[in-house]
């Protein structure tokens, strides 16, 4: 069942005219390295946000090291680096490094790929230095996505709510 899920989203992936990937290097409770990506790509009209593949990081979690595991399940997956539009890290230097890092080896087989710094591993490091009552909007603004996305009821609400306000035209001005 998982090569079947797996095959939907390379698939997904392949007919979609441009994609871009996120990875985090995680540790799980039993200290194991593991690399986490997930794809954005085009399908049927939507933009499709899915999980990718989960590896371990055996030894080291250097950007060799995670450029390895993402060029072998390219080629293993006949994914086109040529396509890639974008890659999302966290803000370690392993990944943003200018020299070595791993945003700068994912450019040099995809020039066109922009680079970016996480949005929730940026409002983790902003959140530290704002004064109060600015964090504690970013906070609520943080729990409720945070509800949104944590269940696909939710997200589907959410999206229908969503859709009905733009198909009317929004909200009258006099609510705000």
């Amino acid at each position: 069942m998982s090569q079947d899920v797996k095959d939907l989203v390379v698939n997904g992936i392949k007919a979609s005219p441009m994609f871009s990937f996120q990875v985090n290097e995680s540790t799980d409770v039993s200290s194991c390295a593991q690399l986490l990506v997930f794809a954005r790509y085009i399908y049927s009209g939507d933009i499709k946000e899915e999980f990718l593949f989960c590896h371990e990081l055996a030894s080291t979690t250097t950007s060799s090291d995670i450029m390895e595991k993402l060029k072998i399940f390219f080629e293993s997956a006949n994914l086109e680096w040529k396509r890639v539009c974008g890659v999302c890290t966290d803000g370690a230097p392993a990944m943003l490094g200018p020299r070595s890092g791993f945003q700068k080896k994912v450019k040099e087989l995809a020039p066109e790929a922009k680079g970016t710094h996480c949005v929730i591993h940026r409002y983790a490091l902003a959140s530290k230095t704002l004064p109060t009552p600015p964090r504690n909007v970013l906070d609520s603004v943080v729990k409720i996505v945070n509800y949104i996305k944590s269940g696909t009821l939710n997200s589907r609400q959410f999206k229908e709510m969503d859709s009905s306000i733009q198909l009317c035209g929004g909200c009258p001005e006099e609510t705000f």
